[in-house]
């Protein structure tokens, strides 16, 4: 039985690769690892931009239950930068308003947009209202306008050098005074 190199030697192979076997070799392997290399930096940036959102979102949150936990309020309009390392280029801008809104235009329509310019994403069966019908009308056992502070966070914060996104988060609280 002969050895494995003897069996080789014995084949005809070519003593060598050509000049285009490499060219074309190392091309296909540039184009390959360029592919790589791009899903990885864009994974990078999808990862770091998700950080950042998350401190924002975090941030945001925080902020929302300082001003909910607030016995008073007073309408205001606060803008800044926040000096906190971890939070660096990250701005803030907190605003309250005092809104009245309408009882009876949420009791017809069912929906809260109509008072207030807001998307509650609840169907019309949730929001507790009794209708009563008089003289083809549609009325409510109570009505009238009730006084809220419509409370908005938004958070500026840089994605990379050049671009910003933003994170807003808003809520109500009554602005019943005692």
């Amino acid at each position: 039985m002969k050895s494995f190199w003897k069996k080789i030697k014995e084949k005809n192979f070519k003593k060598g690769v050509s000049l285009i076997e490499v060219a074309l070799a190392l091309s296909v392997a540039a184009t390959i690892s360029m592919a790589v290399l791009g899903l990885i930096s864009s994974a990078y940036r999808m990862q770091l931009k998700s950080q950042k959102l998350e401190l924002a979102s975090n941030l945001a949150r925080a902020k929302m239950t300082q001003v909910l936990s607030m016995p008073t309020l007073e309408p205001t309009n606060q803008k800044g930068e926040i000096d906190i390392p971890l939070y660096k280029g990250f701005e803030y801008e907190l605003i309250i308003k005092e809104e009245n809104v309408d009882i009876a235009k949420i009791s017809q329509t069912g929906s809260l947009e109509s008072a207030v310019n807001v998307d509650d994403q609840l169907p019309t069966g949730v929001q507790n209202f009794k209708g009563q019908q008089k003289a083809g009308q549609n009325t409510t056992e109570t009505g009238g306008l009730i006084p809220l502070y419509r409370i908005r966070i938004i958070i500026t914060f840089p994605i990379d050098e050049k671009n910003k996104n933003t994170y807003e988060l808003e809520s109500f609280k009554s602005a019943k005074k005692i």
